[in-house]
Parts: C-alpha cells; structure tokens; sequence
C-alpha cells in the first residue's frame, strides 16, 4: 500500500526505529513515541514520514503549533503525502481556522478520493456557511497562526 511506502527507509535501522515508535503510539505512550519521531527528524531530516508522525504526537498532546510544523514539513518533502495534508486539515479545524481546514481537506481528497476526511469537510463548511461564526472565523484568520 501506500502507507508502506511512506514508511520505507534504505536504512533498515531507521524504518525499525519508525515501526517502534508507532508501536509506543498504539500503547498510548505519546511521549514516548514523540522521541522516537523526534529522534529521527534529526537522524534523517528528509524522512517525511517521521514528521509526519511527529506530527500526529504533537497533535495528540495538543501542540498545535509544533503539530502544524511536522506537518508543513513532511508535505514540504512529499506533496502527494495526503495523510499529511489530511493532518494539515485536522489541525486547522481543531484551531478553528474552517476556510483553511476545508482547502486542506479538498487537497487531501483530490488525491485520495475514499479518505475519510470528506464528512469533517462538510463540518467546515456547514461552520462557514451557516454564518454565525463568520465574525470568529475572520478574527482567527486574520491573525498568524497559532499567536
């Protein structure tokens, strides 16, 4: 699949040292499976998968902002990432930012047609539709992320 692709490394010590990190994630050990991701960032700065993991930790200990920098990174270094775009999207949405949320959930469908991301789409702009949030809407995205 896919997925197997974005995990695999040429260095075998490293794609082992991803799979143990998702192993830690799956326990609920968020933080520790953070290190691990962390680890190999530094290890190999090109291994978007591993920001993109990253990511998903920080999301999940609720640091938007580093969630969000994993995230550009690991879409920097593979645009057809649509997990990553799909985690842009989630992070966006989770900050109250609906018209970015919803251009990153379009992306991630344009790419991946059966993702589930289509229902938290509809969210976004049933939110920007309906109207009642438009003033918070154009507040928070008239701001810098993350402030």
């Amino acid at each position: 699949s896919i997925k197997e692709l974005w995990k695999a490394h040429p260095d075998a010590a490293i794609r082992y040292k991803l799979d143990k990190g998702v192993v830690e994630l799956l326990r609920g050990n968020k933080e520790k499976a953070l290190i691990t991701f962390q680890e190999l960032t530094v290890e190999d700065p090109n291994y978007a998968e591993a920001w993109n993991k990253a990511s998903t930790c920080y999301f999940m200990l609720g640091d938007m902002q580093s969630s969000l920098e994993a995230a550009e990174q690991a879409v920097s270094l593979l645009p057809t990432h649509f997990q990553a775009v799909n985690g842009l999207g989630l992070i966006q949405y989770e900050t109250r930012r609906f018209k970015l949320a919803a251009a990153a959930f379009r992306q991630s469908l344009a790419m991946d047609p059966w993702s589930p991301v289509s229902s938290r789409l509809a969210s976004c702009m049933d939110m920007l539709i309906g109207g009642d949030l438009e003033d918070e809407i154009q507040t928070a995205e008239s701001k810098k992320p993350y402030d």
